[in-house]
């Protein structure tokens, strides 16, 4: 099994997982080699048409249309429906480009263009006719673009581009010729009306023009090796105006910014002398957020944020279904409430909510414990051993992958500078020094435990408790030895179970304990040794909802918060020692609670099995952030949460 963690800015850093060698993949903010954001599929298992998806547009009711290599396809939020010409064949149905109007989509096919009727549902069909100048130029449309005045702009693959009068019906051609103001090739690629209702055509291997639809003349840029001010490649595959007017083209050898100011580009992601690599631009959209983001063919998706230059990847991962669908995207589209769609030569298409990207994420893979030091965090794996991820720079090294391999790293704690305490699942308790290699290891042979199995440790002074299968123990660090701390039936005044599962010190009292276990939670006496059992009993409404503790915090006005598996979470009065529950019923995303962490502003984020939840004690106010919001899945675990002292939160969960 792999886990994500997560962290909430304010709040949460997010670390995915992937295998042992994968790279780290640094915030949003930040360059990376491989991030990942999860993101939603659909392909023809859910009832899309079959096929690589070729475009994608939303018409004024607000449905999603996809056009495949094999058909079209409408999604409502719910499902599918396939669409095609009448008496058409969905084989020969090959979508290459779509483009709504008022009322109607328009299709380009390899076999003409389609007027879709979205009220009636019916097909209006047009195409080429060598003795009717008043048709499309080729059946072959590659290209459409909805420009002002409801003229739509139909790019062809060998006979140039055709201005459509949607309302009259009249058509305008435009080829290449040896006028020099005529298009440069007919061999067209892409064509957009930008806002000044001017029109850039792409063409597939003769560079970039401006056609002005006034004077009918056209503007030439092409590619010059030499000069780093010109287009970066002539074969033009993609051309996108965003929100502040900037024209940018896509091409099979990088992307390339226009400057309308000198009428120069300047090129990212290019192969230079010195870097021969071609990076294939296929498709290009604005997120919401900020960042350009880019298909690019065999790699995935990079989205660039453009103040900075810096680039964060998406790659495809076969064994992560939250990645993107496949390493080649064809097309991408934002829609009206911000999502981003990207359809893939096979496997559909990825939907990405960048409203919903809350989380920032580290892509490692992590375990069920964590400790976080200055910038750096050690995250405790299952059966690889610990890693050291570096926040900053993104750099991770890893430990103990063979003395580890066979358990999970369950806690850490620091022992002091440079050395740390790991509990394992079946190994029992080492002492860890990575400077200089020493692992001292305490366990069941050793005398010290009972048990292998430890869940919890919690340093205190020259002390260390420890959470096992067992009982709890109190280890004398200097001293060696041990105390130990079982449940007993005819002693009330023990732990109520042996499994213990979580350990809080008492912010306030000194001398007490809180100690989870599997059937209860104590508050133990440092002191005396004695034990005061809170118990679920259902003829008490106000005792704990649930006896299977998963772990304890205390806010900052001193109130203890119990999470439970099956309870919610319980939270006892100071006061009266009473307990109040908060379950689904409450809002909470499940009644199964794994960790609680408290923020900055006095929040509680919650764990659980199905999604996290922010609950403020104040209001009892409750929001669910679910995998659509950019966490790794839906269900997290006990362990995988953490508070470090610069207060972001870890939250880890299967699902990576």
């Amino acid at each position: 099994m792999r886990w994500l963690l997560h962290a909430l800015p304010v709040v949460v850093v997010a670390l995915s997982s992937a295998t042992a060698s994968a790279q780290l993949a640094l915030p949003p903010q930040t360059a990376s080699k491989d991030a990942m954001l999860p993101l939603l599929r659909f392909d023809r298992l859910t009832g899309m048409a079959k096929g690589a998806v070729t475009a994608i547009a939303q018409d004024r009711r607000g449905f999603i249309w996809f056009g495949t290599d094999e058909g079209l396809s409408r999604y409502d939020g719910y499902d599918f429906v396939s669409f095609k010409p009448d008496g058409g064949e969905t084989a020969s149905f090959t979508v290459t480009s779509l483009a709504v109007d008022e009322g109607v989509l328009w299709v380009g096919t390899h076999k003409g263009l389609h007027r879709l009727d979205l009220t009636t549902d019916k097909f209006t069909s047009y195409t080429a006719n060598d003795k009717n100048a008043n048709t499309i130029a080729s059946d072959f449309v590659v290209s459409l673009h909805i420009g002002k005045a409801g003229r739509l702009w139909v790019g062809t693959a060998e006979s140039g581009i055709d201005a459509l009068d949607t309302a009259s019906g009249s058509m305008k051609h435009f080829r290449s010729s040896d006028n020099p103001n005529a298009l440069g090739d007919d061999a067209i690629s892409v064509v957009l009306e930008d806002v000044s209702g001017k029109v850039w055509v792409g063409t597939r291997d003769a560079g970039l023009d401006l056609l002005d639809p006034q004077t009918e003349k056209a503007k030439h840029f092409r590619h010059d090796f030499d000069d780093a001010s010109t287009l970066s490649n002539d074969s033009v595959t993609s051309i996108y105006q965003d929100k502040t007017g900037t024209i940018w083209v896509g091409t099979m050898d990088g992307l390339s910014r226009f400057d309308p100011a000198t009428g120069t580009f300047r090129r990212i992601l290019a192969s230079t002398s010195t870097n021969p690599e071609q990076t294939w631009i296929t498709s290009i959209v604005e997120g919401n957020d900020g960042g350009l983001w880019l298909g690019i063919k065999g790699i995935g998706v990079y989205r660039l944020d453009r103040k900075t230059n810096q680039i964060e990847k998406h790659v495809h991962d076969s064994n992560d279904s939250s990645s993107i669908s496949h390493p080649w995207p064809r097309t991408a589209f934002s829609d009206r409430d911000g999502v981003l769609w990207f359809g893939f030569n096979a496997n559909g298409v990825s939907k990405l909510h960048l409203l919903r990207r809350h989380f920032a994420y580290y892509r490692t893979n992590p375990g069920m414990a964590f400790l976080e030091e200055g910038d750096k965090v050690w995250l405790g794996t299952q059966g690889r051993g610990v890693r050291l991820v570096d926040l900053k720079t993104g750099e991770v090294t890893s430990y103990l992958d063979k003395e580890l391999s066979a358990t999970w790293t369950m806690a850490i704690v620091s022992a002091g500078p440079g050395s740390y305490w790991l509990g394992t699942t079946d190994k029992g308790l080492y002492h860890y020094t990575p400077k200089s290699g020493v692992l001292d290891t305490y366990d069941m042979e050793s005398g010290l435990l009972k048990s292998d199995a430890v869940f919890a440790l919690l340093r205190d002074g020259d002390s260390l408790w420890i959470g096992t299968a067992a009982g709890l123990v109190r280890f004398d660090t200097v001293k060696k030895t041990a105390s130990h701390f079982a449940s007993s039936v005819s002693d009330p005044a023990t732990l109520s179970a042996d499994h213990i599962t979580t350990i809080h010190q008492d912010k306030k009292r000194p001398d007490v304990l809180w100690v989870g276990t599997a059937q209860g939670l104590g508050e133990l006496n440092k002191q005396t040794g004695k034990v005061v059992r809170h118990l679920h009993n259902p003829a008490k409404p106000n005792t704990l909802r649930n006896d299977h503790i998963t772990h304890v915090h205390e806010d900052a006005a001193g109130r203890i918060w119990v999470a439970t598996w099956g309870g919610g979470l319980n939270v006892r009065d100071p006061q009266t020692g009473a307990f109040e529950a908060f379950g689904m019923r409450q809002g909470l995303a499940s009644d199964v609670v794994y960790g609680v962490l408290e923020d900055a502003t006095g929040a509680l984020w919650l764990t659980t099995n199905d999604g996290l939840t922010k609950f403020d004690p104040k209001t009892k106010r409750t929001t669910n952030f679910r995998l659509g919001d950019g966490l790794q899945g839906d269900e997290f675990a006990q362990g995988g949460f953490h508070r470090g002292a610069s207060g972001r939160l870890f939250v880890g969960g299967p699902g990576g």
